[in-house]
């Protein structure tokens, strides 16, 4: 029985550090907290990592990732109302560079607020010399972005 305690206890404490820990889950980007450290410099022309910036309907933050975009928005000023989706994509680095999604992007149906796109939009991008990174919503909106963390 002591064996039996132990090993549920030790289950529960990793269930528990799993859930507190971002990489874990698929925590609201909006949630994670980047600290007051100035931005990340981007020395590599590398888009990948923690992103944030604004488009028209509010404040976005994306994470970039090797295979995969989540971009989550906030839609209203007091930050209550906020919607997050994810979709994998494919680097295409002919001219124009750009994101092409493999699948749909959207931030779900139940949402009050969000956004869609489709499998085979894509995304152009341009990273300025300045570390900005200039991003094409699929010709629906261009958003300039500051990294906060790789």
């Amino acid at each position: 029985m002591t064996a039996r305690c132990e090993t549920f206890f030790v289950a529960t404490c990793a269930i528990v550090a799993c859930l507190a820990l971002p990489s874990c889950g698929n925590q609201n980007l909006w949630n994670r907290d980047f600290g007051q450290a100035p931005a990340t410099t981007v020395t590599a022309p590398r888009v990948t990592g923690y992103w944030e910036g604004q488009v028209t309907m509010g404040e976005v933050r994306a994470k970039i990732e090797p295979q995969s975009i989540t971009l989550a928005l906030k839609c209203d000023k007091a930050g209550k109302i906020l919607s997050q989706g994810s979709a994998p994509i494919v680097f295409n680095t002919d001219n124009p560079v750009r994101m092409t999604l493999v699948e749909d992007l959207s931030s779900g149906k139940d949402e009050k607020c969000g956004f869609r796109f489709f499998k085979g939009n894509e995304f152009r991008y341009r990273l300025r010399e300045n570390g900005v990174l200039e991003l094409d919503f699929a010709g629906s909106a261009v958003a300039e972005f500051k990294k906060l963390s790789d």
